[in-house]
């Protein structure tokens, strides 16, 4: 990340004279490439025709012209022909056969200037469709990019728009949660309009061969949308990204994102299919009840009860009319003058009117009579009977009923409610289900109840206060409990991160004692090279040593004075650190700690990861890389002293 920010504009790309493919100097090769360079290859610019060669030294290996520069040379020219000399190479390995890829090629004419395009790079398909691809490293204009997007718009040609790499600032660099280096950055107005556009925003480095793709958030879930706020950078090899006939430039970056806006989209279809599902069964519903109602209308007008013409005055009298009808005619019923016969009177919680009566058409003192008389004063003590055979009798008695299930339920369990409170009947609290649970007869008006209504209030409101109390300190209990466990918890995290630091200031109070540490001072003074010395990492406490010994031990054995590529896996490392007597601490693995230290010196351009293991991940392989600065500090550096003989119970140095 910090090779690719750091605004390097060395011209790395040359042009083959006999064949015309760009050519590019990796770090490294400027010695081996000269003589090749001055005789074969040409300047990139056009119409130069000027010797180059090649040079390193303190700078970035890179082309320049020994004869001087016989055209104007600003940095930002070379960087934007390397990246279009890069792109057209990549993208012509990249494309199927039949395809073509031209660079600098004239694609269109612009309408209102006349004057016509030219794409930096232009791949034309098989099927003749065409892909441009722009580089910007100049301040390009917003409202010049519109026109020109606009052209390309009305020709139906796709273009991807790079962002070079000198137009990003660089704000700060993370690790993502997947160990994958990425950096806050703030866009040029250029690029923000490309993001307020909805495209995808990379950006090129032709020195370094990589693709960036900028991100609205650190999980790179989402295309940037507020781009006057930090976004997101993440780095891809262009060797990783594939050519694509609409997006042009498909990176492994984008892939995540695409994943993620096609999850999204996944979501809202389910999302919009759910509520037409739940709008076409609340439609289904509505029909229902509307063709219930309907054929009740009918029913009902078929039996003179209800007529469509009736006011809410026409209501009230008909319901009028029809309890004193219904009155009259208990009156009149024999079962009434046998309940006088055996009662003397109606008891007053019989000829009580409850709330729910209208659930039943009929007079409510004659179907509580009814009711009580069958299923609670017949019955012997004891004796059960269950809500679904009050429903069965009042059929047979042709009694009936409201047309809708919950009045129905309502004044019949209500009334067997009523008959509880009074002492007659017990429905029992383990009853959840009152059309088949059993209901228990507790009295009759033979044996009448032993407690009154008022003394059974007063009872369950004294058992539901003791029960309140009871739950009360129950919760108290489990609270009083909780804190316990929390406090006991934290107190053993206090004991674990004071252990974790004593041990830690032990293992640097050892390691300041040893002489490993004083070998390396005498090796490299006081510039202990910071690759040993780096305080970070995550894991590096969970190895038995304090982080710059054993880092150390890595150093020296895979990086110090070894000779550009030589190899080593992650297992080598962890041999390594075990030879030396470095062990992870109980319940951890030096593996992590290990992969963290190397991924630094990755970072530090030390190492690389060998490309065709990357697949495999498991036991990754590492090369050792040729670094002219620190070849430079090696040259500085005094040899390395013989060992002196080892006396009897010391132990040598490592180095």
């Amino acid at each position: 990340m910090r090779e690719f920010l750091d605004r390097e504009k060395a011209q790395v790309w040359a042009v083959d004279r006999a064949s015309r493919e760009p050519r590019y100097i990796d770090v490294g090769l400027a010695d081996a490439l000269r003589e090749t360079a001055r005789s074969e290859w040409r300047c990139p610019f056009p119409g130069c025709d000027s010797v180059i060669s090649t040079r390193g030294g303190s700078k970035r290996d890179h082309f320049w012209h020994p004869n001087g520069t016989p055209h104007v040379s600003d940095g930002e020219s070379e960087a934007h022909l390397g990246a279009k000399a890069m792109l057209a190479a990549w993208a012509a390995l990249q494309a199927p056969g039949g395809a073509a890829v031209e660079e600098e090629m004239v694609s269109l004419k612009e309408p209102s200037t006349a004057l016509y395009r030219r794409a930096d790079v232009m791949v034309t398909w098989p099927d003749r469709a065409k892909t441009a691809f722009e580089v910007e490293y100049k301040n390009f204009l917003v409202a010049d990019w519109e026109r020109k997007q606009a052209d390309y718009d009305r020709e139906k040609v796709a273009c991807v728009w790079l962002l070079g790499h000198t137009r990003l600032r660089h704000r700060e660099t993370f690790t993502s949660d997947e160990g994958v280096e990425i950096a806050a950055v703030r866009l040029s107005p250029l690029a923000g309009a490309w993001a307020d556009a909805g495209r995808y925003v990379l950006v090129v480095n032709p020195v370094t061969r990589q693709i960036g793709t900028i991100a609205g958030d650190r999980a790179f879930t989402c295309r940037p949308n507020d781009w006057h706020d930090d976004v997101w950078l993440r780095l891809d090899a262009l060797d990783d990204c594939d050519l694509d006939h609409r997006l042009g430039i498909v990176t492994p970056a984008m892939r995540l994102i695409l994943a993620a806006e096609a999850e999204q989209v996944r979501l809202a279809n389910e999302e919009r299919r759910r509520a037409v599902e739940r709008a076409e069964a609340q439609r289904l519903r509505d029909g229902e009840a509307a063709r219930l109602h309907e054929e009740y209308a009918r029913q009902a007008a078929e039996r003179g009860l209800v007529s469509q013409s009736f006011t809410p005055a026409d209501r009230d009298q008909y319901r009028l009319r029809k309890r004193r009808e219904r009155a009259e005619a208990w009156t009149k019923d024999p079962f009434r003058q046998r309940c006088l016969d055996r009662w003397g009177r109606v008891p007053g919680f019989l000829a009580e009117e409850l709330d729910g009566d209208h659930g039943v058409w009929a007079s409510h003192e004659r179907w509580h009579c009814l009711v009580f008389a069958h299923f609670v004063d017949s019955k012997p003590i004891g004796s059960t009977f269950k809500v679904r055979e009050v429903y069965q009798m009042l059929a047979r008695a042709q009694i009936e009923l409201h047309h809708q299930g919950r009045f129905r339920a309502a004044a019949i369990q209500g009334f067997i409610a009523h008959l509880e409170y009074h002492g007659y009947v017990d429905i029992g609290a383990e009853v959840t289900d009152h059309m088949y649970g059993d209901i228990t007869v507790l009295a009759t008006t033979r044996q009448p109840p032993t407690i009154s209504p008022r003394q059974r209030e007063t009872a369950s409101a004294r058992e539901k206060e003791q029960r309140r109390q009871e739950q009360a300190r129950v919760e108290a209990r489990r609270a009083r409990e909780r804190r316990a466990a929390a406090d006991a918890a934290e107190r053993e995290r206090i004991a674990q991160r004071e252990a974790a630091d004593k041990a830690a200031a032990e293992r640097e109070r050892r390691w300041h004692l040893s002489a490993d540490y004083d070998a390396l001072r005498v090796l490299f003074g006081k510039d202990i090279p910071a690759a040993i010395t780096w305080p970070g990492g995550l894991h590096a406490n969970e190895v038995d040593a304090y982080r710059a010994q054993w880092r150390m031990h890595v150093y020296m054995t895979h990086i110090y004075r070894m000779p550009s590529g030589s190899r080593f896996t992650l297992s080598d490392v962890v041999e390594t650190l075990a030879r030396h007597g470095v062990h992870a601490i109980p319940a951890h693995t030096p593996a992590e700690a290990v992969r963290e230290y190397v991924a630094n010196l990755m970072s530090r351009g030390y190492l690389e990861r060998v490309a065709d293991d990357i697949v495999k991940g498991e036991n990754p392989v590492f090369t050792v890389i040729e670094d002219h600065a620190r070849q430079e500090t090696r040259l500085r550096l005094p040899a390395p002293r013989s060992a002196p003989p080892e006396s009897p119970g010391q132990t040598a140095p490592l180095f």
